[in-house]
Order: C-alpha cells, then structure tokens, then sequence
C-alpha cells in the first residue's frame, strides 16, 4: 500500500506537506499501531523540517531535544535545528483517507 507519512506538530498544520515521505506499507496500521520507521525515512523528514526556520518552528518544543527542549516556536534559530528529532515518532495518531488520493496517509507521533 502506498502510504504518505507525516508527524504530529503543534500547529495549525494538521497533514503538513512540507514534512512528508512516501513509502510502502503491507497493511494499513490502526490508530494507536506502533510502526518503526526506519533511519532513511526518520533522516528524510528531520531534514525536510530542518530545510526552513519556519517549517521547524512547527515542530517547536514537541521534537527538539538537548539544550533546545524548551524552546518556544518564536525563538527557533538556525543554531537549534541540530537539536530537532523524529527518532521518537512510532505511534499512529491519525489514519486519513482522501477521496480519489492514491496515497493513504498516516499521522505519527511520539506518543498517544
């Protein structure tokens, strides 16, 4: 199954198409499953929301960790983005279902 994966952010932006990968699944988890995302699809999205200042702050304090972790979204510089990290993301929040979409797509989180 063809499978678009986002991760849970503390913005408005609910399926951000900015921080997204595409990849293949033999199923469709639930809501709640657990799915290991490997280390390329972990790398491909961190460095998609490290591309911009403003893409990262969406992901601000929730996936910034080390000296970063209580850093609010107005205070996100380029010298915090090393610190932003999807290495936690198993959980499925969300599974959305877009009509005439080839794609199924997948919210993911850290936690439930």
């Amino acid at each position: 199954m063809k499978i678009k994966i986002y991760i849970k952010n503390s913005s408005d932006y609910f399926l951000d198409g900015d921080v997204c990968v595409i990849t293949n699944l033999p199923s469709v988890p639930p809501v709640g499953g657990i799915v290991y995302l490997g280390y390329d699809i972990v790398e491909a999205l961190e460095s998609k929301a490290t591309a911009r200042i403003e893409v990262a702050c969406r992901y601000a304090p929730e996936w910034f960790y080390c000296r970063s972790c209580n850093i609010q979204k107005k205070d996100v510089k380029e010298d915090n983005l090393k610190d932003l990290s999807f290495a936690d993301v198993m959980y499925v929040h969300d599974v959305v279902y877009i009509a005439n979409d080839e794609y199924i797509s997948l919210l993911m989180g850290g936690d439930l």
